[in-house]
């Protein structure tokens, strides 16, 4: 690896326990971190690893020992849930420019 390879790069922390769920992810730029998250797990009837909440750490650019935090939840989860087909269909105005890549 060349030392420009270095100047960016993420991680992944995977849990083998827990069929190999995601529950760390960090971005780090030129030696410093630029992002970490950090995921949590419940355990849902099926057996499924379902995420339950994550926290953001954002340190600041100029002052690294300061950081930003945010805490996110999942407050209602449904596993494929179904939808009414008429939720997919769209009236888009005469005048407005769709492209489907696809």
């Amino acid at each position: 690896m060349c030392s420009s390879d270095l100047h960016t790069y993420s991680q992944l922390w995977l849990a083998p326990a827990m069929d190999f769920s995601v529950v760390r992810y960090a971005q780090v730029i030129e030696g410093r971190l630029r992002e970490r998250i950090d995921l949590r797990y419940r355990n849902d009837e099926r057996g499924n690893w379902i995420p339950e909440s994550w926290t953001i750490e954002l340190p600041e650019r100029i002052d690294p020992t300061k950081a930003e935090f945010r805490e996110s939840r999942i407050v209602k989860w449904e596993s494929n849930p179904r939808f009414a087909r008429s939720e997919w269909d769209f009236d888009f105005p005469p005048d407005a420019q769709i492209s489907d890549l696809d």
